[in-house]
């Protein structure tokens, strides 16, 4: 009816149109995240389930019976966890309240205790971080005031200081 042809000027449109929405969804930092959950989620196979790596743990917790052997169960239930070859579990003394070795696996640890008024413990208690020693080294300046015992130097591969807190206390720390 009109003499031309307008299929080519609402398609170039629609093109336009759909651009700019699109550049506008790209600059949402909102948008973003829900279209990678959103790839996540429908493309690609979950790596890590947290549901069977937590009934793995508790599986190893409660494998045997005998209570003098339940540090190293904790111990290579958390190594399992996160792929590590050994670690040490270092709990409060009840009688002097000393933080000593209590239990290890596969890890040589030096027969040394660790004040609980120390630098380190203060550290571990008021920020409840997981300590990622090759961070540290790079970065100490994203740990603040950390001072790193001298025996940790000597604990040949170590890599993660998982706290144990119960309440606002520090019960001990697992070395990964």
């Amino acid at each position: 009816y009109f003499g031309g042809d307008w299929g080519r000027a609402l398609q170039l449109g629609l093109v336009f149109a759909a651009s700019v929405v699109l550049v506008i969804l790209a600059m949402s930092g909102t948008m973003r995240s829900r279209l990678r959950v959103l790839i996540g989620k429908h493309f690609f196979r979950y790596r890590y389930d947290y549901r069977e790596e937590w009934l793995r743990f508790t599986q190893a917790l409660s494998a045997q019976n005998s209570p003098q052997e339940m540090g190293q169960r904790v111990i290579r239930g958390l190594a399992d966890m996160l792929e590590s070859p050994g670690g040490s579990l270092w709990l409060k003394s009840p009688s002097d309240q000393a933080v000593r070795c209590t239990a290890r696996w596969n890890m040589r640890v030096p027969q040394v205790q660790e004040d609980p008024d120390s630098a380190f413990c203060r550290f571990l208690a008021g920020s409840g971080w997981v300590i990622n020693l090759e961070e540290f080294r790079s970065f100490p300046q994203r740990y603040g005031d950390l001072a790193l015992p001298e025996w940790l130097h000597e604990v040949e591969q170590a890599w993660l200081i998982v706290p144990l807190t119960a309440g606002e206390g520090l019960m001990g720390f697992v070395v990964l």
